[in-house]
């Protein structure tokens, strides 16, 4: 039988993940330079209000924007992938099964995430670059999916 306050509150802080996960990814404040003149996501650089694509040429972009990029694209995968199992888990007999698998899958995807993070700031660490908001809701996103998917699991005893 599932502990249903542990999987409620699980749900909720997914929800609270999935919303800083989405803000982290498509908002494009990342880093910022000179008061925000200069600003950049994962995806776009932007001056002022004119933004351009990156492109997806590890060489033309560099590692410092690929590598998180990537890390976010595969958290991503892992925490959608939670999220079908958890799915097919409610239309199924393999209901305990199923959320042990999805906790396992959004924690997973919560620790790329916080990979990702960790990532960027290694390779964007200078005292030119200040971290935007985009960047703090990536890192509270992955401690929001590893404290659900813990909670998932749990709840599923």
């Amino acid at each position: 039988m599932a502990n249903k306050p542990l999987v409620v509150t699980g749900f909720i802080f997914w929800l609270i993940a999935t919303g800083m996960f989405l803000a982290a990814m498509l908002t494009k404040f990342w880093k910022s330079l000179l008061q925000q003149a200069f600003h950049f996501n994962l995806f776009e650089n932007c001056v002022s209000s004119v933004c351009v694509q990156a492109g997806w040429d590890p060489s033309s972009v560099g590692l410092a924007m690929f590598v998180p990029r990537i890390l976010m694209l595969v958290a991503a995968f892992f925490i959608l992938l939670g999220v079908v199992i958890g799915l097919v888990g409610l239309c199924s007999d393999r209901n305990k099964c199923c959320m042990v698998a999805e906790g396992v899958l959004t924690i997973v995807g919560g620790i790329v995430a916080l990979c990702a993070c960790a990532v960027y700031t290694g390779l964007n660490h200078n005292s030119f670059i200040n971290f935007g908001y985009s960047f703090y809701f990536g890192w509270v996103s992955g401690v929001g999916y590893i404290v659900a998917g813990a909670l998932h699991a749990a709840g599923s005893k």
